[in-house]
């Protein structure tokens, strides 16, 4: 059964247009994200970081409570499977709660263009 359906959409050029791109990466990003991070070339940071945040921000919107309750970007890792597609992993405090909630399996799909990025995230009970 679904507990919930996250979406969220950010304009890459808010992440260009950003001063320090790296305080925010390391303000939103996992140690292994900012592993990822590296691997991209100066033309994909910022679309990366927007599908990051992008998904952060469905994952919290499925679980209906926006970053609160000492819940915080970082405790959820946008990371790639085998195969390239995307996998969520998350912090132990946060994999509580899913538990917690019932929740056994969640969805993520990432989709950009060259002026937005897209996630879509859904939690399973």
């Amino acid at each position: 059964m679904i507990y919930g359906i996250g979406v969220d959409t950010v304009e890459i050029h808010r992440i260009n247009a950003m001063q320090n791109q790296e305080a925010f990466a390391e303000k939103i990003l996992s140690s292994e994200e900012l592993k990822l991070l590296k691997t991209k070339n100066s033309a994909q940071v910022a679309s990366f970081l927007a599908k990051q945040f992008a998904a952060k921000e469905a994952v919290v919107k499925a679980l209906g409570k926006g970053f609160q309750e000492n819940m915080f970007p970082r405790d959820i890792s946008v990371l790639r499977s085998q195969d390239g597609g995307p996998k969520l992993v998350f912090s132990d405090n946060l994999q509580k709660r899913l538990n917690d909630l019932g929740i056994v399996s969640w969805h993520v799909s990432l989709a950009d263009e060259r002026t937005h990025a897209i996630a879509m995230v859904v939690f399973e009970t």
